[in-house]
């Protein structure tokens, strides 16, 4: 006899495991399939950063120390996270030449203590972990290790199928396998995108790390690859990454030239590799206008332009999850059933941010060292603290704006590359990223 779940989810990280548990809570059959066979083990580079205090797809996220829960009180859900946490209290651009563009003075908001910080640092496999726990004390069937490479349409349900040849049958699938989704690409979803190129990311743990406001993100501008760095929750570790659109670009030595240059090697003095390494190649694409065909339900990476993060991932599954919760108890079992989750996804997400595809544009092709060096220097003051990068993009612009009479007086030919800018269709960008990139829709 055919097995037919109610809610079979592909996909155990944030947003599927959030979206398996609301369901099964609310008493539905639930099939949980993931490709691991530890969910704790991120092999994706991620600086596991739950942010606060900004909007974010309709709700404020907050952390509650006492509870140990992340709180998203519009929704009117929370969950819980009993690791280890560090408190993050800005993001930073740094020019080559180390100086900053400051969301946020970390020093002041260090001292004030958690009042102050836009997020914290958490580690992410246990923070899934933790859900997918209470997955399972909720009856949610797991099927860990298992690869979903197909799905198709039987008259009565949705049919998923791993690599040994195992098939899932559910009334609702969501497809939650990440910004490489099998699901998407099998379903020809990715064909209605625009695709913005390959991103591949390497990043190291390192020990012995010392320089000053080391209490936030940041992000250092001009090298041949972009360098991040970010707080780690083990607080003798950081977290260093290097990524780039371009396969050309060697990712080790372009994070060696940078951690041996004259402005930063005095960081990486007494450095030495310890922790995780660990590194990922993502198509990106822009974000799918309907996140439903055929009783699928997309969420998570598979549906935005770049990752959607981890509270927007839980936003995502906790909205399907309920969505396809009221469906399943209505009888609807169809695109109206989960009009819920639709509309919550055209208002929140694609009326906020919209389809994205971005400019592609790359600084370094217009700015030298030391017109980003002088663009840095300018900003004297720290902007407000935040580490929603929306709110990051529209408080740099304002800040520039606000300068552009002392640009133009000061460094006319910069002024000059800023408006040269202004006018490049964003096209161009894209097209050198497509160039330096791999597609596979199969």
């Amino acid at each position: 006899m055919r097995k037919i779940y109610d809610y079979v989810v592909v996909g155990a990280g944030p947003a599927g495991a959030i979206s398996a548990k609301v369901a099964a809570e609310a008493g539905l059959e639930v099939a949980l399939i993931e490709r691991k066979m530890d969910i704790t083990v991120i092999r994706r580079c991620c600086t596991a950063c739950l942010g606060l205090k900004d909007e974010f797809m309709g709700d404020i996220q907050h952390f509650d120390d006492k509870t140990r829960r992340l709180i998203l009180p519009r929704s009117g859900f929370s969950v819980k996270y009993d690791g280890p946490y560090r408190n993050v209290y800005g993001f930073h651009l740094a020019s080559p030449f180390g100086t900053r563009v400051r969301l946020g003075d970390v020093k002041k908001g260090a001292a004030i203590g958690t009042d102050a910080r836009v997020a914290v640092a958490v580690d992410k496999g246990l923070f899934i972990k933790g859900i997918v726990d209470e997955c399972t004390a909720n009856g949610v069937k797991t099927y860990f290790n298992t690869n979903v490479i197909d799905v198709w349409n039987e008259p009565d349900c949705v049919v998923v199928s791993d690599s040994k040849g195992n098939q899932y049958r559910g009334k609702f699938v969501l497809a939650a396998d990440g910004v490489n989704s099998r699901l998407m690409r099998r379903l020809g979803l990715n064909q209605g995108r625009k695709w913005l190129g390959t991103y591949k990311d390497r990043a190291w743990d390192f020990e012995g790390v010392a320089f000053e406001e080391m209490e936030a993100l940041i992000f250092c501008m001009g090298w041949k690859c972009s360098i991040s760095l970010a707080p780690h929750i083990d607080e003798k570790l950081y977290h260093v990454a290097a990524a780039s659109y371009d396969w050309r670009v060697d990712l080790e030595a372009g994070m060696q030239e940078f951690m041996q240059s004259k402005t930063f090697s005095p960081w990486f003095k007494n450095a030495r590799e310890g922790g995780h390494r660990t590194s990922c190649v993502s198509n990106i694409y822009s974000t799918i206008p309907m996140p439903f065909k055929n009783n699928v339900i997309i969420a998570g990476d598979a549906a935005w332009m770049q990752e959607c993060a981890i509270g927007g991932a839980l936003m995502m599954g906790w909205k399907a999850g309920n969505a396809v919760t009221l469906a399943i108890k209505q009888n609807q079992i169809n695109k109206e059933g989960v009009s819920d989750y639709i509309n919550w996804y055209a208002k929140d997400l694609i009326g906020r941010y919209g389809t994205g595809g971005g400019s592609g544009l790359d600084f370094n092709d217009y700015f030298t060292a030391e017109d980003m060096d002088y663009l840095a220097s300018i900003i004297e003051k720290p902007l407000r603290a935040t580490l929603d990068f929306y709110t990051v993009y529209r408080g740099i612009g304002k800040a520039y704006l606000d300068q552009f009479p002392r640009i133009q007086d000061e460094r006319p030919d910069i002024m000059e590359k800023l408006f040269s800018i202004r006018n490049v269709h964003p096209e161009v960008g894209l097209q050198k990223r497509r160039r330096n990139g791999f597609l596979s829709l199969t």
